[in-house]
């Protein structure tokens, strides 16, 4: 019997059989599985929602669980992968399945907090008529911390808002590479110290752990915004409070955090000036679809090769 991890941590295993078929959908993913010739299926309109996928799985009478990640965009984390190498269990990821989904998400957040949109539809639904003064995000300077896929993405898109982006990574940079995305490289100093919208696309490791934190906020530009979609625990929270509390940044907007959800008593919660988002920059149905069609290559690729 086989076991497998895909994306979100989902962990498979069970015998299928063509007896477990009730539909189109489930009767191809069977005959891949029983055959050596891999069939596309990423059309099949069955399985384009990973809840389907999953669904799907359990009518084959493949145990389905998920013990532990409750999104469908993990990394590395989330999983113990010394457990699963022990055990043969294997790890697949979909890497980029949501990077355009991540990027347009911390787009939206830059929009939102310079705009108010958040407190004018608030205060508007509590039968308020406030008119505050937003601000322009033409002509500001954006810093990326982490160019992968989403960063990428992200120097696109303010590109086109007439953003000047700069770029940092721990891995340099081609400058091919920063050309074709309307980038300029940059060093993590000069994004801290110059650029009015800072956003974090790093993965939680022990070097990044804490990476934004006292020394780091006092560098910061008075009115600058503090953008992390990526980990929580990459900013330190309790030294984003006091950055927030004395204004030594403008704002803060968050899609995670180091405890999710947030204690109801979290000081952060407090501060108009701090906005976070339930961790959903991921979310989007393009997204999910195409997670669901590279996790099920992923799925077929190892069984058949098993």
């Amino acid at each position: 019997m086989s076991s497998f991890v895909i994306e979100g941590g989902y962990k498979l295993s069970g015998e299928i059989t063509p007896q477990g078929a009730k539909n189109e959908a489930l009767e191809v993913i069977c005959a891949v599985l029983l055959t050596p010739e891999k069939v596309t299926i990423h059309n099949v309109p069955d399985i384009l929602d990973v809840n389907n996928l999953i669904q799907l799985l359990r009518d084959m009478q493949v145990k389905v669980e998920h013990p532990a990640a409750d999104t469908y965009t993990f990394q590395a984390d989330n999983i113990d992968l010394d457990y699963a190498k022990e055990h043969s269990i294997y790890v697949g990821r979909c890497v980029g399945s949501n990077s355009r989904s991540v990027a347009e998400h911390v787009l939206s957040m830059m929009f939102m907090e310079a705009k108010n949109l958040y407190t004018s539809v608030r205060d508007v639904k509590h039968h308020g008529w406030n008119k505050p003064t937003g601000r322009e995000i033409y002509g500001k300077k954006l810093g990326i911390i982490g160019f992968g896929m989403i960063g990428k993405y992200l120097a696109e898109y303010a590109y086109g808002c007439g953003m000047e982006v700069y770029a940092y990574d721990a891995f340099a940079i081609a400058e091919e590479t920063a050309r074709q995305y309307h980038a300029q490289i940059s060093t993590l100093e000069d994004i801290l110290t110059d650029c009015d919208y800072i956003s974090l696309h790093v993965p939680l490791l022990e070097s990044t752990r804490n990476m934004i934190s006292t020394e780091e906020f006092k560098k910061m530009k008075k009115d600058a915004c503090l953008l992390n979609a990526a980990r929580g625990g990459i900013v330190n929270e309790e030294a984003l409070y006091e950055a927030l509390k004395k204004k030594e940044i403008r704002s803060a907007c968050f899609d995670v955090y180091s405890s999710e959800p947030p204690r109801e008593d979290d000081k952060l919660l407090t501060l108009d000036n701090f906005l976070l988002t339930p961790h959903t920059a991921a979310r989007s149905m393009e997204s999910e679809q195409r997670t669901c069609a590279m996790s099920t290559d992923i799925i077929l690729e190892q069984l058949i090769g098993n």
